[in-house]
């Protein structure tokens, strides 16, 4: 039988509870206060108050095995009300009479957490920093602002893996540089190929990757980075109150997306080395890891599901910085306005480039050209805006990309470095007979 035990006050015998603003362990009934510190010898003495068979069924019917299974039963040894959980929950309160408790069955599994982060936003803190997230989303439908509903909110730890590595990395790119010029009767444009080698170490720490079968990943990723500076040596007080997750995904999983995160990582800090070209792209790399190691931790979020027109979208708070990540509903109207306003934008400029360059006496023959450029060029600069916008919204949810905010401090080193010119391309357009005059009455 998987037991529940409480952290019981000294004073008066009531349920401690950890609360965020005094990041302390507090009673409730008798206003006491005790440090995290204090209690952590606890851990190690809190023994089991009673044991009971794990009994389904009745008369009437009997759950089957399967039914059953990832099941527990617990007892609050405040009431003795029953708590039914599945295998993965670590902490929550009695439903009956609100009494914070800790599992301390599920937490005597595989792993104890090494660290975690407490939470240092309370609930209606974080419900600020969601509707504040609301405010600067300028496509979210201004009626999803004002109904939307807040169904249910969740308070948890997440169970993560972070991992720490030393990474040496030998990356190629191939770049470009171009030049153009004209005379009388072509464009010219020359392209310049480069071969680009930079070789480098850097290390990483305390890359976080999410180990929740149940949560999104990309969800939890949104909402990084979290300040690893804050992280709090694992006692079970600080569970106290609040529902933490059990991993349930294995270590050798989390690895391959700790390795991926590490690699665009190392590639991303070796590009950044590489300036005056036009075009950089990745031509090929080899990343060498060393030193790696990685622990098991808590960190603290709160997830807000809301609900607006039969619908429900989920948001994830970060309980430590209040960065706020979710997916939410686009207006059409607003996405149809923008670019309306940047088709009219791109038509008036243009048109103004395609006058000048008619430069005619007669505005009869420069006007009709002016807007066959202004209509070209409007219809062009607003299909690629909707592209760049559409992908943009896309990522209001997005994986992390590298591991930029958990780089050691002073840690990169460039080995290696050379720009390798490869060869050269020219090619010329004739010019139009309009430019070519233009051209000559500008000469």
């Amino acid at each position: 039988m998987s037991s529940l035990n409480q952290y019981k006050c000294p004073c008066c015998g009531g349920t401690l509870e950890f609360d965020i603003h005094s990041q302390s362990v507090t009673c409730p009934y008798c206003d006491a206060q005790f440090q995290v510190s204090d209690l952590k010898d606890l851990d190690n003495e809190l023994q089991e108050k009673f044991e009971e068979k794990m009994e389904w069924g009745s008369e009437e019917a009997t759950y089957s095995e399967e039914e059953t299974q990832g099941m527990h039963v617990y007892r609050c040894d405040s009431c003795g009300g029953e708590i039914i959980c599945d295998e993965k929950t670590a902490s929550t309160s009695c439903p009956y009479c609100g009494n914070a408790v800790v599992m301390k069955g599920n937490l005597s599994g595989d792993l104890k957490p090494s660290y975690i982060i407490p939470f240092q936003l309370d609930l209606d803190k974080s419900k600020d920093c969601f509707r504040q997230y609301f405010k600067k989303k300028f496509f979210i439908p201004s009626a999803f602002k004002k109904e939307n509903s807040i169904e249910e909110t969740k308070t948890m730890y997440v169970p993560y893996f972070i991992f720490f590595a030393d990474s040496y990395g030998k990356v190629t790119f191939d770049a470009k540089k171009t030049h153009r010029w004209s005379d009388s009767e072509y464009d010219y444009k020359e392209t310049e190929y480069y071969r680009i080698y930079r070789y480098g170490d850097i290390a990483f720490d305390n890359i976080p990757v999410d180990a929740s079968s149940q949560l999104a990943d990309d969800l939890l990723e949104s909402i990084e980075p979290f300040n690893y500076r804050e992280h709090k040596e694992f006692v079970s007080a600080y569970l106290a109150g609040y529902t933490a997750e059990r991993y349930d995904v294995e270590r050798e999983v989390t690895e391959k997306r700790a390795n991926q995160r590490i690699k665009e990582g190392t590639i991303s800090a070796l590009r950044n080395t590489v300036h005056g070209y036009e075009d950089v792209t990745l031509h090929d790399s080899a990343i060498t890891l060393s030193n790696q190691s990685n622990k098991y931790v808590l960190y603290p979020l709160y997830f807000l599901n809301v609900k607006w027109r039969e619908e429900t979208y989920t948001f994830a708070v970060n309980g430590q910085t209040g960065k706020v990540a979710g997916r939410y509903p686009i207006s059409k109207a607003k996405f149809a306005l923008v670019l309306a306003i940047i088709l009219v934008a791109s038509f008036a400029l243009f048109f103004g480039l395609g006058f000048l360059v008619a430069n005619s006496d007669e505005k009869d023959a420069a006007v009709p050209i002016g807007i066959l450029i202004g209509a070209i060029g409007g219809i062009i600069t607003t299909l690629i805006s909707g592209i760049v916008i559409g992908k943009k919204l896309k990522k209001r949810v997005a994986f992390q990309t590298g591991a930029a905010d958990y780089v050691r401090d002073n840690s990169f080193h460039l080995e290696y470095s050379r720009d390798q010119f490869l060869y050269r391309k020219v090619t010329r357009t004739r010019r139009s007979s309009s430019s070519s005059s233009s051209s000559s009455r500008k000469r």
